[in-house]
């Protein structure tokens, strides 16, 4: 379950940064099959995946440099958001986890 202060839309670099490095854990945990697979946040991370493979984008890089890096930046931050509290999940079960095995 969730913390309420995690439902809260961030751009704050340093809590992207702790949630990316969540998810990776997450979904690799879920690849390796020690985690069960949440299914929303793989739906979110689908659809941010495909907004950077498909070649149409809302500012094209190719037109404006930084602007069109920006809008993919807020999209990555978007997703990081929505799967934030599966990350949060993910981390206490990890926790769990470390402490069984000692």
């Amino acid at each position: 379950m969730a913390q309420n202060g995690s439902k809260k839309f961030t751009l704050n670099p340093f809590v992207l940064w702790r949630d990316l490095k969540g998810a990776f854990l997450m979904f690799s945990a879920v690849i390796r099959g020690r985690y069960p697979p949440p299914v929303r946040s793989i739906i979110w991370a689908v659809l941010g995946l495909l907004y950077f493979i498909l070649p149409f984008d809302l500012i094209p890089e190719s037109v404006f440099l930084f602007l069109g890096l920006g809008d993919d930046l807020l999209v990555l931050a978007y997703v990081l958001n929505k799967i934030r509290p599966d990350v949060e999940a993910y981390k206490k079960f990890s926790e769990g986890q470390k402490k069984g095995k000692r």
